[in-house]
């Protein structure tokens, strides 16, 4: 009797180290060129979030963008402002908390906000659920020093990009399931390895109990559904050349996921909802995920088709979730994140002028959301 064939290891951690390093390398080169654009905004201030038991140790940075209404110091002051939680993108791999800092720039000009960018710890080093982990932890650190931050954390939005999308909804989820020992309770068991054996939900309760209150999320082509296999994706981009190149998307996938869905495509743990919302259930997604979602994805991606398809799960009947889907036309993943010099030609002037009607939508929807529209 023939027996299925054990999958191939992937490569070592050493190796995965040593690639992300290369192409974090590329990465801030490109960035430091990018920052001379007029564009750019330095955060005003940093803090960092420390992580302790039951989680795994350590520490990771939060950047502050400050509209310009705001008086530019971190002490009390009379006026709160709403806060936009940002995930940068990069396959939780590469990628920095200050590479979103044109759209922190508008958004938090449009919105009137406070705009903080979670450095969140990346794999290799840091694999799933760490970067959703943290995630999480950002915003009960932002809940806990609301006060002194001048911080509204009844209106809070989260975004993000590519990673940073799917973070930018996990993340809310698993701090809504956190908050409840019911709601952990509740979790199939094969999806708990975002949660600690030993957690108590009484770790994340504050004296006054204040928590955010996470009213919308704004997703930039999101992966939402990670028991797909890379195959299964690409057939469904009508221009497969436009895709992320094979080299990096291994990099990302066996540095940050637990399995492979080539290798195991009925594991358990990539139907989480905390690694693939759109495989969570509807009474799952109307408990715990933000009330407003909106969308963004690329014609040329090969994630394009499980985001629109995902809102069109959330605009289903009962679900108490309004979800909005945006289309960008002829772009490729993170179009937006190209340097100002590698943009050239026709294709690249089309790119240019997207990002400012992108973020202009995105910004006005966010902006409707908080004003009750």
């Amino acid at each position: 009797m023939s027996q299925t064939p054990s999958p191939k290891p992937g490569p070592s951690k050493w190796y995965l180290k040593a690639q992300a390093t290369f192409y974090r390398s590329l990465m801030s080169l490109a960035a430091t060129i990018d920052s001379y654009s007029s564009a750019y905004r330095s955060p005003s201030f940093t803090r960092t979030v420390t992580v302790s038991d039951p989680f795994t140790k350590g520490s990771f940075p939060l950047y502050f963008y400050l509209p310009k209404s705001h008086s530019h110091s971190p002490e009390p002051a009379s006026t709160k402002f709403p806060v936009v939680v940002n995930f940068h993108g990069g396959g939780y791999t590469l990628g920095d908390a200050r590479d979103d800092t044109k759209w922190a720039a508008h958004i938090a000009d449009t919105l009137n906000a406070v705009v903080v960018s979670v450095g969140y710890r990346k794999a290799p080093d840091y694999p799933y659920p760490i970067p959703v982990q943290d995630g999480a932890l950002a915003l009960h650190y932002l809940a806990s020093h609301a006060a002194e931050l001048n911080l509204d954390i009844s209106r809070v939005i989260t975004s993000g990009f590519s990673a940073g999308g799917n973070l930018c909804l996990t993340s809310p989820l698993l701090y809504s399931v956190l908050q409840s020992s019911s709601a952990i309770a509740a979790l199939d068991p094969a999806y708990g390895s975002a949660i600690p054996t030993d957690f108590d939900p009484e770790t994340l309760a504050l004296e006054n109990g204040n928590r955010c209150n996470v009213l919308a999320a704004a997703s930039f082509y999101p992966g939402l559904d990670y028991s797909l296999t890379r195959a299964q994706r690409t057939a469904t981009n009508p221009r497969p050349d436009q895709n992320v190149s094979e080299g990096l998307y291994k990099l990302f996938d066996f540095s940050y996921l637990p399995v492979r869905a080539e290798e195991q495509p009925d594991a358990a743990v990539l139907k989480s909802p905390f690694l693939s919302p759109a495989r969570a259930s509807g009474v799952f997604l109307k408990e715990h995920l933000p009330r407003n979602v909106l969308i963004l994805t690329c014609e040329w991606d090969m994630l394009q088709r499980e985001g629109e398809e995902f809102v069109g799960m959330l605009n289903g009947v009962g679900m108490g979730v309004r979800g909005r889907h945006v289309k960008v036309e002829r772009v490729a993943h993170g179009w937006d994140k190209m340097p100002a010099v590698m943009r050239r030609g026709e294709e690249g002037e089309w790119a240019a002028k997207q990002v400012e009607v992108a973020y202009g939508e995105a910004g006005g929807w966010l902006k409707g959301v908080l004003e009750g529209l």
